[in-house]
């Protein structure tokens, strides 16, 4: 009711602020002084119309303002229920997301680490980055003795027996027009396994016919005298000194027929004079004579310099590398010493390697065909990454 008095109020001093305009346009220019004062009298009311109109135009709007607080503008949309499920936590959005978070993390974490190894894996790497061809891919031998690590003498029939006669085959091929009759086999660090491999491929050799030599050039840590049982206490450096009595007689008959093994006698304090000297190659040629094949045992190429010394004055060279281990820088510079030197690298052996991998099905066919794991292999196979994987 008050905003409504004063609504009626502001319509009357409208109304009241027109009617004094409206006199003083008509008034017009006053020609006496009592015109003139009838003039200021009628400006001096419009101003004080004005002030009223203003005064209850605020007051206006104070009651609006007043009426507006004590008002309620609020609306019921819907009535307030409690949720039927709980908000958080959600076990299976956030498990969900876990998953999905871990495993993109964990897809990262393979990928980061197969672009960071730089070991040999595969055949493939070895012929494209090198261009050498794979002799021969060899499992792990089960064994912490080295006259264990026979295995081509004591289970012929075993997968790894039959790796090591496709190494034997393989080699015959990769020297068909020249002949391979003395060769050396390396490695380009400790621990790959080229005393195993000398040993077993000698076996594999002998076990067709052909009179074989292994001969122990390794002068810092020899070990086919261990691997074959037998005595050390004179072989090549004792040979080396002795001119005057026959090679043959520091020669030693083994277990295995056909096969014969010249160790390395007493380790002397400067095996790379030794192998570098002049009755050094007079013994390769009386051993070359003496035996159709002749595989002598060198010490790594990357440690000491007697493989590159003995490299070039035999018919080949073979590096045992092991797989997942050997690093391929490692190996690069392995080779590239070994043909600066001039020697005939032949090829590379895969050692140690995992069965499950892909690209050695010939364990796959052997374990099929002749090997233990025949009658129990699994029915589920995992894929070859995961396996892979699980060496690592």
């Amino acid at each position: 009711e008050s905003i409504q008095n004063w609504e009626d109020r502001l319509s009357e001093l409208r109304a009241e602020i027109s009617s004094l305009e409206a006199q003083i346009s008509d008034f017009g220019e006053p020609q006496s002084g009592e015109a003139e004062a009838e003039l200021s009298m009628l400006q001096t009311n419009l101003r004080e119309t004005e002030i009223r109109y203003t005064e209850a135009f605020n007051n206006l709007e104070l009651l609006r303002v007043e009426e507006a607080k004590g008002s309620n503008n609020l609306v019921m949309v819907e009535p307030a229920r409690a949720p039927s499920t709980p908000v958080r936590p959600r076990p299976l959005v956030n498990g969900l997301l876990a998953a999905v978070a871990g495993g993109l993390l964990a897809l990262g974490f393979v990928l980061v680490i197969e672009y960071l190894d730089d070991t040999v894996k595969s055949q493939e790497q070895l012929e494209e980055g090198l261009g050498l061809s794979t002799l021969g891919a060899i499992a792990n031998i089960r064994g912490g003795e080295p006259r264990e690590r026979l295995i081509a003498f004591h289970t012929p029939r075993d997968p790894i027996s039959e790796a090591y006669r496709v190494l034997r085959t393989n080699l015959s091929f990769a020297a068909i027009d020249e002949g391979l009759h003395t060769m050396v086999v390396t490695s380009g660090s400790p621990g790959e396994g080229k005393s195993t491999t000398v040993i077993n491929l000698a076996a594999v050799t002998a076990q067709t016919g052909k009179s074989v030599i292994v001969v122990d050039s390794d002068l810092r840590r020899p070990m086919q005298h261990k691997h074959l049982d037998v005595p050390n206490s004179a072989g090549l450096t004792t040979a080396l000194l002795d001119t005057e009595t026959p090679l043959r007689a520091y020669l030693q008959n083994t277990k295995i027929p056909n096969l014969r093994v010249l160790t390395s006698g007493p380790i002397p304090p400067n095996p790379a004079e030794l192998l570098n000297s002049q009755r050094m190659g007079q013994i390769i040629q009386q051993l070359r004579d003496e035996a159709d094949t002749v595989i002598f045992d060198t010490p790594p190429t990357l440690t000491v310099a007697d493989a590159t010394i003995m490299a070039p004055q035999v018919d080949g060279c073979i590096l045992v590398v092991q797989a997942a281990q050997t690093r391929f820088p490692a190996l690069e510079l392995a080779v590239e010493t070994l043909r600066k030197a001039n020697a005939h690298v032949l090829g590379i052996v895969l050692n140690r390697i995992n069965v499950g991998r892909s690209g050695y099905y010939h364990y796959r066919y052997y374990n099929y065909e002749y090997g233990p794991e025949a009658e129990r292999r699994p029915i589920l196979r995992l894929p070859n990454w995961i396996t892979g994987l699980s060496k690592r």
